[in-house]
């Protein structure tokens, strides 16, 4: 009996065999003539035989495995396939195909992607869909029979070609400089992105049925006329500067993305525009709105002076933040509005039109000049409002609606009576005022009043999920018994003396008792079963051996760091300032890094930023310490290989997840900030002026889509390989392109650099590198500036977890 013989039989009556990723030289079934199996998917494998004579097979997918050609077994099963309609062979190593390929009339999809073509396959006679995105082709060619063609991240420098049947293109991170000699009488969806082109002059005469346009990060300058039955049209992250005007008339356009570009003026919208997204650009004005269509309209950081006419529009969410706006024009807004987003401009006084818009829930005014908010805000439906940094001392009469009142950075002295009467508030941000007495706010769950200056506060009541009292004068907090809620607790920074905790809490899951000097407690994890992290540095606080399911303890206490041979564990050296906060997410991802006694000379800093979850921030932290300890001198080189070896002891655990990593090692006057990933470092100098230390990795800049293209991957939605936003990190090791291999900037520290910033994307999702080098500046108090820092990226609602490290460089000027 041979070996196929040997096989057991498979189902008659299945029509699907999945076979994917067992580690298969051959299909470990045998299949009896006319068998109906119509699909089979061996893919991640290492198939050198195939079965014969599947005469009802549609689909054989054979992806991811290790081909370098289809040797003649293969090729001669393939051929027995007599009613195949779909092959599947991406991620190989193929160079090209066997004959037999262009012969099979029924064959109309042929997925070639991931492999090692130098130029287009000539067996494509009868195929109607092909992939030959992420090879090395130079040139494509197009048969008459082509309806759709994915060529994208290849070697293309140029397009010259005359296709009748195309209706779906994509040929984006090549190297295409002009599509002007191209015409494709049917096309219908073109993706052009992440080329190298400065014009799209013809696109109407050489696309007439274009319905999706996909033009962003390339160099256009002008975007012309286009075709009538344009429906998508993406054009982000160009320099383009103007548009036609008949784009007012396009009859069908319905999706418009044409941020970060430098547009000062656009013309009227298109009567069918229902998605706007037009922020980063330089407008300083805007036309009347009157597409009925438009859900919501993004005008960010652009240049207005008033926001657009609106009055005519069922908009429901308008976002002018950081724009140039001194005066609101009431009759310019609609009843429909739902979410009115006005921060970070210039206004001093709000009409008390704003108020009566009857479906108006958010109102986001943070950063602005406004003294006083008018008394109709009573009578308005608000859920949300934030009132952050604006110089306003006292309350004004709230709607009884209100669930969420931000109000950090202001100028108020008490928690006014109108506030404590809210019945349905559950989030109230006062945190960086001037509040001395901290009182009972039952029903409210999250509470933010650090750095104020309480000295006492109530028994925390029952209601409360997150309380935030650090930087105050407090000395004793007690929690009530009836808490049984509370997740989040963050005493830091006060006077700490007593901390009263009546039985078990077993819910608390983040604990800070950080630098209350003179607090001596014992510590007793039973009274906390479900803690993830705790930090107790610049404390007297005694603390048993951690239990396996503490994520981190942070301590000051170098002999417990030494003595304790724990993951968790993670020494923090006193007077370096750091902050982090979990805020709106369920779980803290963000690991850091902050010692100042390593052997050999030199000091170390870290945010590690965890993605997908914590574990690999956690283990790259810890791993650091060791490794770091071991480096006998500090040079490029010798940063490099350490960051090389933890990378391979992090793949060792075999995590899923993965993370940045922002460090600066400062040794012998010497800053060398190494970066992977999307974190960021400053050197921030005298009168707040900065200079980046790191540069943000992400897969859509033209040096690190070169860099993803050379290993075979793609980028995809602004994602590598579709996946990660990010094109570097420790860990994600099973997507393609991701590289581990940091930047490192070497600097030596003058006489005007004052202080180095390292903080997590979640700070800058928000805050600008001109901000947090302000704040970093805004107190002499390292540990005050990374607590500003972090308060001010969660006062504008940062939807992430958020870590800053602010390092004073006057000690490494006095050495």
């Amino acid at each position: 009996m041979g070996a196929a013989g040997s096989y057991p039989a498979f189902d008659m009556n299945r029509t699907a065999c999945l076979l994917k990723g067992g580690g298969l030289s051959r299909v470990c079934y045998s299949f009896k003539d006319g068998h109906p199996l119509e699909y089979l998917d061996v893919s991640d494998n290492q198939l050198t035989q195939l079965p014969l004579n599947l005469k009802n097979l549609r689909v054989i997918d054979l992806s991811n495995n290790k081909l370098n050609e289809l040797n003649a077994q293969m090729v001669q099963a393939i051929e027995s396939y007599e009613n195949l309609l779909e092959l599947k062979l991406a991620h190989n190593n193929l160079t090209g195909l066997p004959a037999i390929i262009g012969k099979m009339q029924n064959l109309n999809k042929l997925h070639l992607s991931g492999n090692k073509f130098t130029e287009p396959p000539k067996e494509i006679q009868f195929i109607q869909f092909l992939d030959l995105s992420c090879n090395k082709l130079t040139y494509i060619t197009m048969t008459d029979r082509l309806v759709t063609l994915y060529a994208n991240f290849n070697r293309l420098t140029t397009l010259s070609c005359l296709n009748r049947s195309l209706t779906t293109l994509n040929i984006s991170g090549n190297d295409i400089v002009t599509i002007d000699d191209a015409k494709f009488e049917s096309l219908q969806n073109l993706d052009v992105s992440s080329n190298m082109l400065e014009s799209i002059d013809k696109i109407m005469e050489n696309c007439p049925r274009l319905e999706i346009l996909d033009i962003s990060y390339n160099k256009i300058k002008h975007i012309p006329a286009l075709p009538d039955r344009l429906i998508t049209l993406n054009a982000n992250d160009n320099q383009i500067s103007s548009i036609d005007p008949s784009f007012s008339n396009l009859p069908l356009l319905r999706t418009i993305f044409i941020f970060n570009n430098n547009l000062t003026s656009i013309p009227r919208l298109p009567k069918l525009a229902s998605r706007l997204r037009i922020d980063s650009n330089k407008l300083t004005d805007f036309p009347t709105v009157e597409s009925d269509s438009i859900e919501g309209i993004q005008l960010m950081s652009n240049m207005l002076t008033d926001i657009p006419n609106i009055s005519k529009t069922k908009i429901q969410l308008l976002y002018c933040c950081d724009n140039k706006i001194s005066l609101l024009s009431p009759k310019n807004l609609c009843n429909s509005l739902i979410s009115i987003n006005l921060s970070q401009n210039s206004i001093s006084v709000l009409p008390k039109e704003l108020f009566s818009l009857p479906t108006l829930q958010t109102l986001t005014l943070n950063d602005n000049f406004i003294k006083e908010i008018p008394p109709e805000i009573e009578d308005s439906k608000l859920l949300q409002l934030n009132i952050s940094s604006n110089p306003i001392s006292e309350m004004s009469p709230l709607p009884s609606t209100l669930q969420c009142l931000l109000a950090f950075n202001c100028k108020f002295t008490e928690i006014s009576t109108r506030v404590r009467a809210l019945p349905f508030l559950r989030v109230l941000d006062m945190s960086y005022n001037e509040i001395k007495r901290l009182v009972k706010l039952d029903g409210c769950a999250n509470i933010f009043f650090g750095h104020n200056q309480i000295n006492e506060v109530p028994e925390l009541w029952k209601d409360l999920l997150l309380c935030d009292l650090s930087y105050n004068q407090i000395t004793k907090v007690a929690i009530s018994q009836e808490n049984t809620l509370m997740q989040e607790l963050d005493l830091s920074h006060n006077n700490l003396k007593e901390f009263v905790v009546p039985g078990v809490r077993d819910r608390l899951k983040i604990l800070k008792l950080s630098h209350n000097p003179e607090f001596s407690f014992r510590f007793d994890f039973e009274t906390f079963p479900k803690l993830d992290s705790i930090d107790v540095s610049c404390t007297k606080v005694k603390i048993p051996y951690p239990p396996s399911t503490l994520r981190e303890l942070l301590t000051s206490d170098l002999k417990f760091f030494k003595s304790a041979d724990l993951n968790s564990v993670n020494y923090i050296s006193p007077g370096i300032g750091y902050a982090d906060l979990k805020g709106y997410r369920e779980t803290m991802e963000d690991s850091l890094l902050v010692r100042t006694d390593f052997p050999a000379g030199f000091d170390a800093f870290a945010v590690l930023d965890g993605h997908g979850g914590s574990a690999t921030a956690m283990e790259a932290m810890h791993l650091f310490h060791q490794h770091l300890s071991e480096m006998k001198a500090v040079t490029e080189l010798s940063i490099r290989k350490m960051v090389e070896s933890l990378v391979e002891d992090v793949k060792k655990a075999n995590y899923e997840d993965g993370c940045t990593l922002c460090m600066a090692i400062i040794c012998s006057g010497t800053i060398f900030a190494v970066n992977i990933g999307d974190s960021r470092m400053l050197l921030v100098k005298d009168k707040a002026e900065f200079v980046p230390l790191s540069k943000d990795h992400k897969p859509n800049s033209r040096d690190e889509l070169e860099r993803i293209r050379k290993t075979g991957n793609c980028v995809a939605n602004g994602r590598t390989s579709g996946i990660l936003a990010l094109s570097r990190s420790i860990g994600d090791f099973g997507i393609g392109g991701v590289s581990s291999s940091p930047d490192i900037v070497v600097h030596k520290i003058e006489q005007g650099d004052r202080k180095v910033v390292i903080c997590c994307d979640g700070v800058y999702d928000v805050l600008s590198n001109e901000e947090v080098a302000k704040h970093a500046l805004r107190f002499e108090d390292p540990f005050e500036s990374a607590a500003f820092i972090r308060n001010a990226a969660f006062a504008r609602q940062t939807q992430d977890n958020v870590t800053s490290i602010v390092i004073d460089l006057a000690r490494y000027k006095q050495n």
